[in-house]
Protein backbone atom coordinates (compact mmCIF):
# COMPACT_ATOMS: atom_id res chain seq x y z
CA UNK A 1 0.00 0.00 0.00
CA UNK A 2 1.33 3.74 -0.32
CA UNK A 3 2.48 5.26 2.55
CA UNK A 4 -0.38 7.94 2.28
CA UNK A 5 -3.43 5.29 2.38
CA UNK A 6 -1.73 4.03 5.58
CA UNK A 7 -1.73 7.32 7.29
CA UNK A 8 -5.23 7.88 6.84
CA UNK A 9 -5.35 10.28 4.14
CA UNK A 10 -7.99 10.46 1.29
CA UNK A 11 -6.98 8.46 -1.74
CA UNK A 12 -6.91 10.13 -5.12
CA UNK A 13 -9.52 9.56 -7.58
CA UNK A 14 -9.16 8.19 -10.29
CA UNK A 15 -11.27 8.61 -13.20
CA UNK A 16 -13.38 5.59 -14.32
CA UNK A 17 -11.89 5.03 -18.25
CA UNK A 18 -13.15 1.83 -18.59
CA UNK A 19 -11.67 -1.65 -18.36
CA UNK A 20 -8.54 -2.57 -20.53
CA UNK A 21 -9.15 0.95 -21.78
CA UNK A 22 -5.99 3.86 -20.86
CA UNK A 23 -7.29 7.86 -20.11
CA UNK A 24 -5.32 9.02 -23.43
CA UNK A 25 -6.47 6.39 -25.75
CA UNK A 26 -10.14 7.66 -24.63
CA UNK A 27 -9.51 11.18 -25.10
CA UNK A 28 -7.98 10.42 -28.77
CA UNK A 29 -10.92 8.83 -30.01
CA UNK A 30 -13.18 11.71 -28.54
CA UNK A 31 -11.02 14.03 -30.07
CA UNK A 32 -11.23 12.21 -33.31
CA UNK A 33 -14.70 11.50 -33.26
CA UNK A 34 -15.08 15.50 -33.03
CA UNK A 35 -12.75 15.88 -35.66
CA UNK A 36 -14.57 13.46 -37.90
CA UNK A 37 -17.58 15.26 -37.50
CA UNK A 38 -16.12 18.35 -38.15
CA UNK A 39 -15.07 17.54 -41.10
CA UNK A 40 -18.12 15.87 -42.48
CA UNK A 41 -19.41 19.14 -41.40
CA UNK A 42 -16.55 21.16 -43.90
CA UNK A 43 -17.93 18.30 -46.35
CA UNK A 44 -20.55 18.86 -46.45
CA UNK A 45 -20.77 23.02 -46.55
CA UNK A 46 -17.91 22.49 -49.10
CA UNK A 47 -20.05 20.28 -51.46
CA UNK A 48 -22.89 22.57 -51.10
CA UNK A 49 -20.68 25.65 -52.12
CA UNK A 50 -19.04 23.71 -54.80
CA UNK A 51 -22.81 22.70 -56.20
CA UNK A 52 -23.88 26.38 -56.45
CA UNK A 53 -20.58 27.27 -58.09
CA UNK A 54 -21.18 24.90 -60.67
CA UNK A 55 -25.24 25.91 -61.08
CA UNK A 56 -23.95 29.87 -61.85
CA UNK A 57 -21.39 28.48 -63.98
CA UNK A 58 -24.37 26.49 -65.87
CA UNK A 59 -26.43 29.43 -65.86
CA UNK A 60 -23.87 31.85 -67.40
CA UNK A 61 -22.72 29.39 -69.82
CA UNK A 62 -26.49 29.47 -70.92
CA UNK A 63 -26.79 33.09 -71.14
CA UNK A 64 -23.65 33.86 -72.79
CA UNK A 65 -24.70 30.98 -75.75
CA UNK A 66 -28.10 33.43 -75.79
CA UNK A 67 -26.49 35.89 -76.55
CA UNK A 68 -24.05 34.50 -79.03
CA UNK A 69 -26.98 32.92 -80.90
CA UNK A 70 -27.47 34.04 -84.50
CA UNK A 71 -30.34 37.48 -84.82
CA UNK A 72 -33.65 36.08 -86.16
CA UNK A 73 -33.77 36.52 -89.80
CA UNK A 74 -36.49 39.43 -89.79
CA UNK A 75 -37.18 39.21 -93.58
CA UNK A 76 -38.02 36.28 -93.56
CA UNK A 77 -41.31 35.77 -95.22
CA UNK A 78 -41.60 39.30 -96.06
CA UNK A 79 -42.45 40.25 -100.06
CA UNK A 80 -39.53 40.39 -102.23
CA UNK A 81 -39.74 43.70 -102.68
CA UNK A 82 -39.65 44.68 -99.15
CA UNK A 83 -36.53 42.81 -98.66
CA UNK A 84 -34.99 44.47 -101.72
CA UNK A 85 -35.25 48.03 -99.71
CA UNK A 86 -31.77 47.44 -98.15
CA UNK A 87 -29.68 47.02 -101.02
CA UNK A 88 -27.43 49.19 -102.55
CA UNK A 89 -29.40 52.34 -104.31
CA UNK A 90 -28.78 53.22 -107.60
CA UNK A 91 -30.02 56.39 -109.20
CA UNK A 92 -32.84 55.99 -111.63
CA UNK A 93 -33.95 58.99 -113.48
CA UNK A 94 -36.22 60.44 -116.24
CA UNK A 95 -35.86 63.67 -118.43
CA UNK A 96 -39.88 62.95 -118.93
CA UNK A 97 -40.86 63.35 -115.07
CA UNK A 98 -39.09 63.78 -111.98
CA UNK A 99 -39.68 61.55 -108.91
CA UNK A 100 -43.09 61.40 -107.18
CA UNK A 101 -44.75 63.73 -110.42
CA UNK A 102 -47.49 62.83 -113.19
CA UNK A 103 -46.08 61.05 -115.79
CA UNK A 104 -46.81 62.77 -118.96
CA UNK A 105 -50.02 61.32 -120.68
CA UNK A 106 -47.74 60.76 -123.97
CA UNK A 107 -46.08 57.78 -121.84
CA UNK A 108 -50.23 56.76 -121.06
CA UNK A 109 -52.38 54.03 -122.30
CA UNK A 110 -54.66 56.84 -123.47
CA UNK A 111 -51.94 58.74 -125.05
CA UNK A 112 -49.13 57.57 -127.28
CA UNK A 113 -48.20 54.75 -125.39
CA UNK A 114 -44.50 55.47 -125.43
CA UNK A 115 -41.75 54.03 -122.83
CA UNK A 116 -40.39 56.66 -121.25
CA UNK A 117 -36.58 57.64 -121.85
CA UNK A 118 -34.43 57.01 -118.61
CA UNK A 119 -30.79 56.95 -117.46
CA UNK A 120 -28.73 55.62 -114.46
CA UNK A 121 -25.42 55.63 -112.72
CA UNK A 122 -23.69 54.06 -109.45
CA UNK A 123 -23.22 50.52 -111.09
CA UNK A 124 -21.07 48.59 -109.20
CA UNK A 125 -18.11 46.85 -109.17
CA UNK A 126 -19.42 42.81 -111.16
CA UNK A 127 -22.38 43.69 -112.50
CA UNK A 128 -22.92 41.28 -115.22
CA UNK A 129 -26.39 42.87 -116.95
CA UNK A 130 -29.39 44.78 -116.13
CA UNK A 131 -33.23 44.37 -115.19
CA UNK A 132 -36.24 47.09 -115.46
CA UNK A 133 -39.39 45.97 -113.56
CA UNK A 134 -41.82 48.68 -113.67
CA UNK A 135 -45.62 48.09 -112.57
CA UNK A 136 -48.41 49.61 -110.63
CA UNK A 137 -49.18 48.48 -106.78
CA UNK A 138 -52.19 50.38 -107.26
CA UNK A 139 -54.32 48.49 -109.34
CA UNK A 140 -57.18 46.22 -108.42
CA UNK A 141 -55.97 42.67 -107.73
CA UNK A 142 -53.84 40.60 -105.65
CA UNK A 143 -50.32 41.50 -107.62
CA UNK A 144 -49.39 44.72 -109.33
CA UNK A 145 -50.14 45.63 -112.91
CA UNK A 146 -47.18 44.63 -114.72
CA UNK A 147 -46.65 47.83 -117.34
CA UNK A 148 -43.09 46.58 -118.65
CA UNK A 149 -40.07 43.65 -118.33
CA UNK A 150 -37.11 44.14 -119.71
CA UNK A 151 -34.20 42.38 -119.09
CA UNK A 152 -30.50 40.90 -120.42
CA UNK A 153 -29.60 44.72 -120.44
CA UNK A 154 -25.95 45.05 -121.48
CA UNK A 155 -24.19 46.38 -118.01
CA UNK A 156 -22.78 49.13 -120.07
CA UNK A 157 -25.92 51.01 -120.97
CA UNK A 158 -26.71 53.59 -119.01
CA UNK A 159 -30.07 54.91 -120.79
CA UNK A 160 -33.01 54.00 -122.09
CA UNK A 161 -34.35 56.25 -125.10
CA UNK A 162 -38.11 57.33 -125.43
CA UNK A 163 -40.64 54.58 -127.01
CA UNK A 164 -38.84 51.22 -127.21
CA UNK A 165 -41.38 49.51 -129.71
CA UNK A 166 -43.23 46.13 -128.38
CA UNK A 167 -41.39 44.30 -131.09
CA UNK A 168 -37.79 45.54 -130.51
CA UNK A 169 -36.11 42.46 -130.46
CA UNK A 170 -32.37 41.24 -129.16
CA UNK A 171 -30.88 42.97 -132.21
CA UNK A 172 -32.45 46.55 -131.60
CA UNK A 173 -32.20 46.10 -128.27
CA UNK A 174 -28.64 45.64 -127.87
CA UNK A 175 -28.72 42.50 -126.45
CA UNK A 176 -31.67 43.11 -124.39
CA UNK A 177 -35.35 41.11 -124.17
CA UNK A 178 -38.62 42.36 -123.52
CA UNK A 179 -40.95 40.66 -121.44
CA UNK A 180 -44.89 39.75 -121.13
CA UNK A 181 -46.81 42.70 -118.79
CA UNK A 182 -50.42 42.20 -117.63
CA UNK A 183 -52.28 42.62 -120.55
CA UNK A 184 -50.69 39.43 -121.93
CA UNK A 185 -48.34 41.41 -124.54
CA UNK A 186 -44.90 41.62 -124.88
CA UNK A 187 -43.27 45.10 -124.60
CA UNK A 188 -44.46 48.52 -122.89
CA UNK A 189 -47.97 49.06 -121.70
CA UNK A 190 -48.64 52.93 -120.43
CA UNK A 191 -50.70 53.87 -117.31
CA UNK A 192 -54.40 53.34 -117.41
CA UNK A 193 -55.91 53.39 -114.06
CA UNK A 194 -59.56 53.14 -113.45
CA UNK A 195 -61.04 56.64 -114.00
CA UNK A 196 -61.96 58.40 -110.66
CA UNK A 197 -59.25 56.48 -108.79
CA UNK A 198 -56.80 58.71 -106.67
CA UNK A 199 -53.66 58.77 -108.79
CA UNK A 200 -51.61 55.03 -108.71
CA UNK A 201 -48.58 55.04 -108.04
CA UNK A 202 -45.74 53.92 -111.03
CA UNK A 203 -42.81 51.98 -110.48
CA UNK A 204 -39.30 51.94 -112.56
CA UNK A 205 -37.45 49.30 -110.73
CA UNK A 206 -33.76 49.03 -112.25
CA UNK A 207 -31.74 45.93 -110.77
CA UNK A 208 -27.82 45.48 -111.53
CA UNK A 209 -27.26 41.73 -111.17
CA UNK A 210 -24.44 39.76 -110.79
CA UNK A 211 -25.02 37.43 -114.05
CA UNK A 212 -26.71 36.88 -117.02
CA UNK A 213 -30.39 36.01 -116.56
CA UNK A 214 -30.58 33.37 -119.94
CA UNK A 215 -34.69 33.84 -120.20
CA UNK A 216 -36.65 34.13 -123.32
CA UNK A 217 -38.32 36.66 -124.61
CA UNK A 218 -41.69 37.47 -123.18
CA UNK A 219 -40.92 35.90 -119.74
CA UNK A 220 -43.61 36.96 -117.35
CA UNK A 221 -42.88 38.62 -114.09
CA UNK A 222 -42.64 35.66 -111.94
CA UNK A 223 -40.04 33.90 -113.45
CA UNK A 224 -38.50 37.42 -113.88
CA UNK A 225 -38.70 37.65 -109.93
CA UNK A 226 -37.40 33.96 -110.03
CA UNK A 227 -34.80 34.67 -111.70
CA UNK A 228 -33.75 37.75 -110.15
CA UNK A 229 -33.38 36.44 -106.93
CA UNK A 230 -30.06 35.73 -105.43
CA UNK A 231 -28.18 37.83 -108.12
CA UNK A 232 -29.25 41.46 -107.30
CA UNK A 233 -26.37 43.77 -106.22
CA UNK A 234 -27.55 47.18 -106.57
CA UNK A 235 -31.24 48.54 -107.10
CA UNK A 236 -33.04 52.19 -108.32
CA UNK A 237 -35.89 53.30 -108.19
CA UNK A 238 -38.04 56.26 -109.79
CA UNK A 239 -41.63 56.46 -109.19
CA UNK A 240 -44.35 58.71 -111.29
CA UNK A 241 -47.76 59.21 -110.90
CA UNK A 242 -50.89 59.24 -112.93
CA UNK A 243 -54.78 59.56 -112.62
CA UNK A 244 -57.05 59.88 -115.42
Amino acid sequence: MHPAWDRGLPRPVTPDIGAGTCAPARIMGWTARRSRRGRSRWSRSALSLLVMVILMVSLAGLCGCRERSPRPNRTAGLPEETKMLTMTRLALQSSAFQEGQPIPERYSADGRNLSPPLSWSGLPNGTRSLALVVEDPDAPGAEPFVHWLLYEIPADTSSLPEGIPPQAGREQLGGALQGQNSTGKIGYFGPRPPKGDPPHHYHFQLYALDADLHLPAGAGRQALRDALSGHELARGELIGTFSR
